[in-house]
């Protein structure tokens, strides 16, 4: 599949995908997504299926065991799909990002999406368990995150490429919820992390063991703080400090 920006989702393993549940983890405020997502691909086995390729992406290949990769690849495994990215999504990649996934989304027909990112609090140091946040595309959804213990967001900004991918689900019919952990700002949050992973769990209905997540905490702070710095920067080019504001209209 590819679009006029270039943004082509290759397949390098045949798997026939019947309604699997998505799960999104893009840099975003305390790595949230990244963290989350990484710990999900490797607590539940997931194994590399696609990579994403674009003119738009940065110049970066990762290497992995030996191997040069993509930085934004999809894991599958029993119809669980993870879409992760190494990198933070540029603003001229966040538009034909959303839309290809969105284009992706109506071929393999997801049972659900879920987007996984961060909510910056100021008394998070004080929080001994951030809680977790969500918006979602159909009111089912919303049902399922009150059960799961999730706050629903009633009125506010949202920003950056998680935003638009939210609102390509509401445009094309399709079950997109957003999960933001309540997280640092600037600095990377392996807790807030894990408290939105156990959110997923609770919402798909099986148990994500998240004790390695916060065990290993302050390794991964430390390893994700290059990765923290840029992501902040792409932050500031994609109006991601509007979240912190109220909307003018009322009603």
């Amino acid at each position: 599949m590819e679009d006029l920006e270039g943004f082509e989702i290759v397949q390098t393993r045949n798997v026939e995908l019947d309604s699997p549940t998505v799960i999104i983890g893009f840099p975003d405020e305390g790595l949230v997504g990244s963290i989350g997502v990484s710990h999900i691909i490797e607590t539940l086995g997931l194994k590399e299926m696609a990579h994403v390729e674009s003119r738009l992406m940065p110049p970066v290949v990762v290497v992995k065991k030996r191997r040069p990769r993509s930085s934004i690849r999809l894991y599958e495994k029993d119809d669980m799909v993870a879409v992760i990215s190494e990198v933070p999504i540029p603003p001229p990649m966040m538009y034909p990002l959303a839309g290809g996934l969105g284009e992706w989304f109506e071929e393999v027909s997801p049972q659900r999406v879920l987007i996984l990112g961060g909510i910056p609090v100021q008394n998070r140091m004080e929080m001994e368990k951030p809680g977790v946040w969500g918006v979602a595309t159909r009111e089912a959804d919303q049902e399922a995150l009150e059960k799961a213990g999730v706050r629903l967001l009633e009125d506010g900004f949202l920003a950056g490429v998680n935003s638009l991918i939210l609102l390509e689900g509401a445009k094309r019919g399709i079950p997109v919820t957003y999960l933001m952990g309540e997280s640092h700002h600037g600095y990377p949050d392996p807790g807030s992390a894990a408290a939105t992973v156990e959110a997923v769990g609770r919402i798909i209905g099986r148990q994500i063991d998240v004790q390695k997540l916060l065990d290993t905490a302050e390794e991964i702070r430390l390893a994700a703080r290059d990765l923290m710095r840029k992501t902040e920067e792409a932050m500031k080019a994609s109006a991601k400090a509007a979240e912190t504001e109220v909307p003018v209209m009322f009603g």
